[in-house]
């Protein structure tokens, strides 16, 4: 055994000097039986098996396309995934084991195909994507040059010099490789499925079972969910905990000020219009100050900087996509200010502006404005009257201060004044926003009938699978345990070695 060790050390340091910058040292990281996985069995599956070949091809362009600066990529981008990929692997060679060891291969419920099988899948793969090549009569050999062409093109990653063919034989070998573990996976996962129901067939569910399941969800639906006052995050979390109810729910209605216009609540009840209206105005009032008015002509202080750093409207113009495109992804606030500050900065170049005293007039129009505003805000008209009843929160707030900016300027209510202030309304909205995702709400539930045919199946496939579970954990905690757990042994980082006597490994192992 210690001879077979050493061949195989020996045998992959010989393998891997182009890799060896990015693996330190190598161990035996895990044993079962006769089956030894490296740590360097471990990255290779990880690369290999469980990166796409997009992500590869993104890591190898992101190395600028040299194979060793690749390779130490890839290392540290799979480095976290370690442990879990090892349990991956020493996980479906255990049921491997314990599917095949001692049986006849008349007795396999699983891993029983053959060669011949896999070389089949393996042809189809390459036919597939030589197909289109193949067609034009290009002959096998031209085929796999054109596609190594292709794949060279893509980014796949080769080392330098390698031949179109090469390149190839490299992305082959890897599906192959790929499908190999792809295939004892899905036999690992039929096997213990075959196992762990034992002698059953089927799971049966009785009928009261699903009666008393739906009853009980109800139940709990409506003594935590249901006309409570919560806010929708807190509504997720819970469901997150109990995420059968799910399969009740038909949908959630929020009233709100988040999901709602106050005219519509106020539909509903006085008093709900006046709690939230209430919750609102104290929301917004830190926002309509001096210190937000500062805040507003400091973004349009560094717009202006902005303006003379690029002097090119059209340059800023594309900053602000880019800028907007970010936000889109993201959702940060910041982003979104970065787009409106570009927007600004260009705006100032194409208007030629002129900002002689125009900070000082900012400053006095705002503060008349938010004083004005919040006194308009107070009052119950300013979410009924006919232009503004249908407004969210938020738009109602903008909807306001741009009505006040044009009653304080009147015709100055133009150019690049008009933009500023604009910036400084959507800030002011961005500010009512949060105020209404963070309000509580009254939740409304609607049920599925239990009569449903497609929720009653949904329940009884929830309850099957529940029973499922536990034949499956009685499988794993008796069973497999008693029949593997001193079979193998792993090392995650080399230095710690967790024996199968005792069931630390299997611990380990089952710890998914």
């Amino acid at each position: 055994m210690k001879n077979l060790i050493s061949t195989i050390i020996i045998f992959v340091l010989l393998g891997s000097i182009a890799s060896a910058n990015e693996i330190q040292r190598f161990w035996i990281a895990g044993k079962v039986m006769n089956k030894i996985y490296t740590n360097y069995d471990v990255y290779q599956y990880m690369e290999r098996a469980i990166l796409d070949d997009a992500q590869r091809s993104e890591l190898f362009e992101k190395a600028g396309k040299d194979y060793s600066t690749y390779k130490n990529l890839v290392h540290r981008t799979t480095k976290k995934s370690f442990e879990s990929a090892l349990k991956a692997l020493m996980f479906n060679k255990v049921l491997e084991h314990h599917a095949t060891s001692g049986k006849n291969i008349r007795e396999w419920k699983a891993f029983r195909i053959s060669s011949n099988d896999y070389y089949k899948q393996i042809e189809a793969l390459e036919s597939e994507v030589l197909k289109p090549l193949l067609d034009k009569r290009l002959g096998i050999v031209k085929s796999r040059d054109q596609f190594g062409e292709y794949l060279i093109k893509s980014n796949f990653p080769h080392k330098e010099g390698e031949s179109n063919t090469d390149v190839y034989f490299r992305w082959y070998y890897d599906q192959k490789f790929r499908l190999k573990h792809q295939l004892r996976a899905s036999e690992a996962k039929k096997y213990e499925a075959i196992a762990s129901m034992g002698h059953l067939t089927e799971i049966y569910i009785r009928p009261f079972e699903a009666n008393d399941f739906y009853k009980s969800g109800k139940k709990t639906i409506e003594t935590n969910l249901n006309g409570k006052m919560m806010t929708q995050t807190e509504v997720s979390q819970f469901l997150a905990k109990n995420p059968e109810l799910k399969l009740l729910i038909k949908d959630i209605n929020y009233l709100s000020i988040n999901t709602a216009p106050l005219s519509r609540i106020l539909e509903d009840s006085e008093s709900k219009f006046e709690a939230a209206h209430q919750k609102a105005i104290d929301g917004i009032r830190p926002s309509l100050s001096e210190v937000k008015i500062k805040k507003i002509l400091g973004y349009e202080a560094f717009a202006t900087k902005l303006a003379l750093k690029y002097n090119d409207a059209e340059q800023l113009h594309a900053k602000s996509k880019t800028a907007m495109a970010l936000f889109m992804n993201t959702g940060k606030y910041k982003d979104a200010m970065k787009s409106r500050l570009y927007t600004l900065a260009a705006a100032q170049l194409e208007l030629k502006a002129d900002r002689t005293n125009l900070q000082a007039n900012l400053s006095t129009v705002l503060r008349s404005s938010f004083t004005n505003v919040l006194s308009t805000l107070s009052s119950k008209e300013a979410f009924t009257r006919d232009d503004v009843k249908k407004l969210l929160f938020e738009d109602a707030v903008s909807f306001h201060l741009k009505e006040e900016f044009q009653n304080q300027l009147g015709s100055d209510y133009q150019g690049y004044t008009k933009r500023v202030l604009a910036l400084g309304a959507w800030v002011l909205e961005f500010d009512a926003k949060k105020i209404a995702f963070n309000a509580e709400t009254e939740v409304s539930v609607s049920l599925k009938s239990f009569t449903d045919f497609d929720t009653y199946k949904k329940i009884q496939e929830y309850i099957k699978m529940k029973e499922f579970k536990k034949l499956n954990k009685k499988f794993r905690d008796r069973t497999l345990r008693q029949d593997v757990e001193g079979m193998f042994s792993v090392n995650v980082d080399g230095d710690s070695e967790l024996s199968g006597f005792g069931g630390m490994a299997y611990d380990w192992l089952m710890a998914r």
